[in-house]
């Protein structure tokens, strides 16, 4: 096996597979919660998010990794699920989430 050594301190260049990775991340995990979410009735979801080849916060270019990006879909999710609940009087939707991002 390979192992590369990475300096997140200087910032890592944003490569075309990683960036790949981080659209199909993005676009599966909101759909993942939506689908997971959908339910009126229901008023908590619990998750555990653990990834495996997370890299650091941001690339040199100030993309984020996939730690940020699970934090900033989810945010994203809670707060459309919530606001559309809320329009349609029903209780807010509560997601508790572990995960192995630091």
């Amino acid at each position: 096996m390979v192992e590369a050594r990475y300096s997140w301190e200087a910032g890592v260049e944003l490569e075309e597979h990683t960036r790949c990775k981080h659209k199909i991340l993005r676009e599966y995990f909101a759909r993942y919660l939506a689908v997971r979410c959908a339910f009126p009735q229901q008023t908590k979801f619990r998750l555990a998010i653990v990834e495996a080849f997370a890299g650091g916060g941001r690339y040199k270019c100030g993309s984020p990794g996939s730690p940020l990006i699970f934090i900033e879909v989810l945010r994203a999710a809670v707060e459309e699920f919530n606001i559309t609940r809320n329009t349609q009087g029903m209780a807010p939707l509560d997601i508790e989430c572990l995960s192995n991002l630091q």
